[in-house]
């Protein structure tokens, strides 16, 4: 299974917590002020961490069921949700009230009253080179478009891919299981990769 701790980490980022910090702080917020549902206790960084490091499953298994249960509530996954991205049974985990219009809507950051300043990481050359040379072909042409693009670059790695091949593997782990929103505006991120 692919799950584990990389699919929470590529969560965390995709709902607007830059940072295992920013995660652990709006947990504790919610917590102290009263508006963590009964039954979830809230995490530390460092426990997030652990978790996020985590590749056979092992780390998530023996965590306390209190606590993943109120990591799924900030990533606005179910209980089912969880169990299929990561691969850990949970039991039941309460809903996020923005979740109320539909399954697809999760809570992020700025829902839940962060402020997320938008920034920019420049595309790496080695994933440039990847996008030109893997994307050339048919069924990797997704490699080349700038939601690709920018997901990848953006994406926390705990060790950042070095060369295009590491770039197309991690595309291609990545792909089976995300689909990034496309760019505003995509024409300065699709030039970005081209010579």
């Amino acid at each position: 299974m692919a799950g584990y701790g990389t699919a929470l980490q590529a969560r965390r980022e995709q709902v607007g917590y830059r940072s295992q910090s920013d995660l652990a702080r709006a947990v504790r917020a919610l917590h102290e002020e009263g508006d963590l549902p009964a039954g979830l206790r809230p995490f530390s960084q460092q426990w997030l961490s652990r978790l996020e490091e985590d590749t056979d499953g092992q780390v998530l298994l023996s965590a306390r069921a209190q606590q993943l249960r109120a990591l799924a509530y900030m990533l606005g996954w179910t209980a089912a949700e969880f169990e299929t991205e990561v691969g850990v049974p949970l039991g039941s985990v309460p809903l996020p009230s923005t979740r109320a219009a539909g399954p697809d809507q999760a809570p992020d950051a700025q829902q839940q009253g962060w402020e997320v300043q938008p920034v920019q990481r420049p595309i790496p050359g080695s994933l440039r080179e990847a996008a030109e040379v893997f994307g050339a072909r048919a069924e990797w042409a997704e490699l080349r478009e700038g939601r690709w693009l920018r997901f990848l670059t953006d994406l926390h790695h705990r060790r950042t891919p070095q060369t295009a091949g590491e770039w197309l593997d991690l595309f291609l782990d990545l792909r089976k299981r995300f689909d990034p929103p496309a760019l505003p505006d995509q024409r300065g991120e699709e030039d970005a990769w081209t010579p």
